[in-house]
């Protein structure tokens, strides 16, 4: 059994299948990729990777926990947690058609996350 002590407090989160330009826009925009050791800290590290994948093009990614990795030989443990990136489809959306109302609110158009012409991986 595993216990958390005094020096083992976080885990390093490792994202696998993406490029090297990649990794750096996405470690720029989330920042450290270490958290505390709650799965409530490494969820929202997680959701806020989503959304700067989603911000890069990529509204379809899925993580799969790929493995941990623990270092307890050394006198500060250490966890690493490995995250398959799949990012899913690439698309294009050509155009977009909103249908039912006569008369559609912009506030309601605004809300779609998808541009015409933009592309989607």
């Amino acid at each position: 059994m595993l216990r958390r002590g005094k020096n083992s407090k976080s885990a390093n989160l490792y994202f696998e299948n993406l490029s090297e330009s990649e990794n750096e826009q996405l470690r720029r925009s989330i920042g450290s990729t270490e958290v505390p050791l709650s799965s409530q800290a490494v969820e929202e590290k997680l959701m806020h990777a989503l959304d700067e994948f989603e911000r890069m093009s990529f509204p379809f990614i899925r993580f799969e926990a790929s493995s941990i990795r623990i270092d307890s030989i050394s006198a500060y443990p250490s966890f690493a947690l490995y995250y398959k990136t799949l990012k899913g489809p690439k698309l294009i959306i050509r155009e977009i058609q909103v249908a039912g109302n006569e008369l559609t609110k912009k506030k309601v158009i605004n809300a779609t996350k998808f541009e015409s012409g933009r592309r989607y991986f």
